[in-house]
Protein backbone atom coordinates (compact mmCIF):
# COMPACT_ATOMS: atom_id res chain seq x y z
CA UNK A 1 0.00 0.00 0.00
CA UNK A 2 1.30 3.45 -0.94
CA UNK A 3 0.96 6.17 1.65
CA UNK A 4 2.05 9.15 -0.47
CA UNK A 5 3.35 10.18 -3.88
CA UNK A 6 7.03 9.76 -4.52
CA UNK A 7 6.88 12.74 -6.89
CA UNK A 8 4.47 14.57 -9.20
CA UNK A 9 5.35 16.71 -12.22
CA UNK A 10 3.23 19.15 -14.26
CA UNK A 11 4.19 19.16 -17.95
CA UNK A 12 1.57 21.76 -19.01
CA UNK A 13 -0.06 19.65 -21.68
CA UNK A 14 -3.67 18.97 -22.61
CA UNK A 15 -2.89 15.27 -23.04
CA UNK A 16 -0.04 12.90 -22.36
CA UNK A 17 0.50 9.46 -23.87
CA UNK A 18 1.47 6.47 -21.77
CA UNK A 19 5.02 6.85 -20.50
CA UNK A 20 7.73 4.55 -21.82
CA UNK A 21 10.28 3.48 -19.22
CA UNK A 22 13.86 2.79 -20.30
CA UNK A 23 16.70 2.44 -17.79
CA UNK A 24 16.52 5.46 -15.46
CA UNK A 25 14.33 7.58 -17.73
CA UNK A 26 10.68 8.13 -18.62
CA UNK A 27 9.75 9.18 -22.17
CA UNK A 28 6.38 10.96 -22.24
CA UNK A 29 4.67 12.18 -25.41
CA UNK A 30 2.85 15.50 -25.06
CA UNK A 31 0.00 16.42 -27.41
CA UNK A 32 0.96 20.09 -27.17
CA UNK A 33 4.70 20.18 -27.47
CA UNK A 34 7.15 17.32 -27.66
CA UNK A 35 8.45 14.11 -26.19
CA UNK A 36 9.67 14.82 -22.69
CA UNK A 37 12.54 12.89 -21.15
CA UNK A 38 12.28 12.79 -17.37
CA UNK A 39 14.55 11.29 -14.75
CA UNK A 40 12.48 8.45 -13.26
CA UNK A 41 13.82 8.87 -9.72
CA UNK A 42 12.47 12.40 -9.20
CA UNK A 43 10.51 13.40 -12.33
CA UNK A 44 12.96 16.13 -13.28
CA UNK A 45 12.47 17.09 -16.97
CA UNK A 46 15.83 16.68 -18.70
CA UNK A 47 14.91 17.42 -22.31
CA UNK A 48 11.97 18.20 -24.56
CA UNK A 49 12.44 16.91 -28.10
CA UNK A 50 10.47 17.96 -31.15
CA UNK A 51 8.48 21.09 -31.91
CA UNK A 52 5.07 19.62 -32.60
CA UNK A 53 2.68 17.61 -30.48
CA UNK A 54 2.96 13.84 -30.23
CA UNK A 55 -0.08 11.70 -29.42
CA UNK A 56 1.32 8.15 -29.31
CA UNK A 57 3.97 6.70 -27.02
CA UNK A 58 7.47 6.90 -28.50
CA UNK A 59 9.54 3.85 -29.41
CA UNK A 60 12.82 3.72 -27.50
CA UNK A 61 15.81 1.49 -28.18
CA UNK A 62 19.19 1.40 -26.45
CA UNK A 63 20.54 4.01 -28.86
CA UNK A 64 17.56 5.79 -30.46
CA UNK A 65 14.23 7.48 -29.80
CA UNK A 66 11.55 7.40 -32.52
CA UNK A 67 8.22 9.23 -32.58
CA UNK A 68 5.66 10.64 -35.01
CA UNK A 69 4.35 14.17 -34.62
CA UNK A 70 0.68 15.08 -34.85
CA UNK A 71 1.44 16.48 -38.32
CA UNK A 72 2.71 13.10 -39.53
CA UNK A 73 6.46 13.81 -39.35
CA UNK A 74 8.51 10.81 -38.20
CA UNK A 75 11.49 11.85 -36.07
CA UNK A 76 14.52 9.84 -34.97
CA UNK A 77 16.96 10.98 -32.28
CA UNK A 78 20.23 9.29 -31.33
CA UNK A 79 21.27 9.37 -27.68
CA UNK A 80 24.62 10.96 -26.91
CA UNK A 81 26.86 9.08 -24.55
CA UNK A 82 27.14 10.90 -21.26
CA UNK A 83 29.10 10.26 -18.12
CA UNK A 84 26.82 10.05 -15.06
Amino acid sequence: MCSSDLWARELNSRALATAVVRNRYLFVASADAAVWILRASDGEPLEGLGQEGVSAPPFVTRTHLFFQSNRGVLQAWRFARAED
